[in-house]
């Protein structure tokens, strides 16, 4: 059944976004709403008016700017020089010497230079058999308790 909202001027895609319009009305009435597929009423009521004020395309313009899960290269290299020159600094400090955001601080450390910290230093998760022997016995000779 067509809505009465659209007529038979409009574009398809102008029909597809009433037709989906009316859908998601009859589909709120009756309460059987497919959360993980259907849109807002918010959404379908601002496409509506996007698409009667003259949009031709369903598909979202490209944004200007950079996209927010990109990460430059420079801060990567910059974020590991630093940890490099002084593996005891915290993110906060990375922070204040780099300029840049503490959850993107935050993200490079952790996820893609794949370090955790152990007792305020940061370390590499993965260590050679070498590096955990050495651990080992540093570990060890922390426990042994000193003569006095």
């Amino acid at each position: 059944m067509p809505s009465p909202v659209c007529s038979d001027q409009l574009g398809r895609q102008d029909r597809c976004i009433c037709a989906r319009l009316f859908s998601a009305c009859v589909t709120r009435r009756e309460g059987i709403v497919n959360q993980a597929t259907a849109l807002s009423y918010s959404q379908v009521s601002r496409r509506l008016k996007d698409f009667k004020e003259g949009r031709e395309e369903v598909i979202e313009e490209p944004r200007a700017g950079r996209p927010s899960t990109s990460t430059p290269d420079d801060n990567l290299d910059r974020v590991r020089n630093l940890l490099n020159s002084d593996c005891r600094l915290s993110v906060p400090l990375n922070v204040e010497t780099l300029n840049i955001p503490k959850t993107i601080a935050h993200e490079l450390v952790t996820d893609k230079l794949d370090v955790s910290k152990v007792c305020a230093k940061l370390i590499p998760k993965l260590l050679t058999d070498d590096q955990k022997n050495h651990r080992v016995t540093v570990a060890t000779d922390l426990e042994r308790p000193k003569p006095l």
